[in-house]
């Protein structure tokens, strides 16, 4: 089932304000009695809806910024309606980049208020070959939790903006990719139970993939909350990078921890560390002439028992 919003129908005059970007008339705004009615409905197990102007990016255009009334209004005033009713997936333009999300629910604010314990209902990156589709149920308390929020705004721009504003992705995205002369397409394709999502650059280079799977609760091995409980404050350093770099995190309590490189299509997976390591700061160092690492996109995964997180990193040459 699909849906086309406007995300442009704003006006300081109340009746034309239908979503709510200079006043706070929203809940008669017709627009949003047309899509609560349209949701309730829908008897099809599969929701994607799209409109211009992203709720989250670091893009070219900055979903922080005070001027991006319209992002701000979509992300306060239609995301909650979508996420009331368990949309799968939400696909934008306006910024001229590529930005995917986690499977994410309940985020309305700026993004300094993005806390991945509340608002990441899957942190894994998504990739079924890595065997980490974002898993939505069917039935349960759970049933229909998260979306995922893809923007695919760098199909034809020459933009020289820079990649992402301030150098520093949206704490909601897990892949994000853009700059000067970069281009891509966003595929997805739903059969059955599963949908799948591809970003495929210019260069015929799929770079980010990305699957959602409707299942019962009751299926086995599904791992409700794959979030770390103990480990927080993750960057590596530099990245992208050339030779070597620091992998850098916080952790609350003594841990054991499984931390493993991959290469973004799966086929590589090396072991940087696997034991137990003590409360607070922590380092593990990644030497790419020791692991054989080739140019490109690598997810390095940090494993707590049944919870994980991922990051990504580049290397450039």
């Amino acid at each position: 089932h699909f849906i086309s919003l406007n995300s442009e129908i704003g006006s300081p005059t109340a009746a034309y304000d239908w979503i709510g970007a200079y006043t706070n008339g929203f809940q008669n705004s017709p627009l949003r009695q047309w899509l609560i009615q349209d949701l309730e409905q829908n008897t099809l197990p599969w929701v994607i809806v799209f409109w211009h102007q992203p709720p989250f990016s670091k893009g070219s255009h900055d979903s922080d910024k005070a001027w991006e009334i319209y992002m701000k209004a979509m992300r306060q005033n239609i995301v909650p309606v979508l996420e009331q009713y368990g949309v799968d997936m939400v696909v934008n333009g306006h910024s001229h980049n590529y930005e995917r999300s986690y499977l994410i629910k309940g985020h309305t604010g700026l993004s300094n208020t993005f806390n991945p314990q509340q608002h990441i209902v899957n942190g894994k990156s998504g990739n079924p070959d890595l065997g980490e589709a974002y898993i939505k149920y069917t039935d349960g308390p759970n049933k229909n939790r998260g979306t995922v929020y893809v923007i695919s705004g760098n199909g034809g721009s020459q933009a020289s903006d820079p990649p992402f504003n301030e150098g520093k992705p949206h704490p909601a995205m897990f892949y994000w990719d853009g700059g000067d002369g970069v281009h891509g397409s966003f595929v997805f394709e739903v059969d059955g139970n599963v949908l799948t999502g591809r970003y495929l650059t210019a260069e015929g280079e799929i770079k980010d993939k990305f699957a959602i799977v409707k299942q019962s609760s009751t299926a086995s091995g599904v791992n409700d909350n794959p979030i770390p409980r103990n480990v927080s404050d993750i960057r590596v350093v530099p990245n992208p990078f050339s030779q070597n770099a620091v992998l850098n995190f916080n952790l609350s309590e003594q841990t054991n921890l499984r931390i493993e490189l991959f290469s973004i299509d799966g086929r590589r997976n090396l072991l940087l560390a696997d034991r137990l390591f003590d409360a607070g700061p922590q380092q593990v160092e990644i030497n790419a002439l020791q692991l054989h690492l080739a140019k490109g996109e690598y997810i390095i995964r940090i494993s707590e028992e049944k919870y994980a997180t991922l990051e990504r990193i580049v290397k450039f040459d």
